[in-house]
């Protein structure tokens, strides 16, 4: 009974994420990352603009389905491209952070697989 409640509950945030904007995501990133960064007033500017493009690429990859393996390569570049934008504009102490931000969250999406997918 608490895992179906779990399946629902997960079903109904991905359905939120789905919902958002691209410019809503990017602000949502940008304010996690401004927090957990410490990012200055000229790198927020920088990293919403990142967020942004990576957003609206994603939405575009989504409304363009393409067959699988091609579809997967496409998203793994965009994600490849907003690292290198990140870096760019990130200073070596934020760049740790950023990836152990990365790294964390990761764990946390490959932890929600499991439980969805073991009941």
């Amino acid at each position: 009974m608490l895992c179906a409640l779990i399946s629902v509950m997960n079903m109904a945030c991905a359905r939120q994420l789905q919902q958002r904007t691209p410019q809503q995501r990017a602000a949502r990133k940008t304010t996690i990352l401004t927090k957990k960064l410490r990012l200055t007033a000229n790198q927020v500017v920088k990293v919403k603009s990142i967020m942004l493009a990576q957003a609206v690429r994603i939405d575009s990859l989504r409304s363009h389905r393409l067959a699988g393996k091609r579809n997967h390569l496409v998203h793994k570049r965009i994600l490849e491209q907003t690292d290198k934008g990140m870096y760019a504009v990130l200073n070596p102490d934020q760049q740790k952070a950023y990836v152990s931000w990365k790294t964390s969250r990761k764990e946390r999406l490959s932890n929600r697989e499991k439980q969805v997918s073991n009941p």
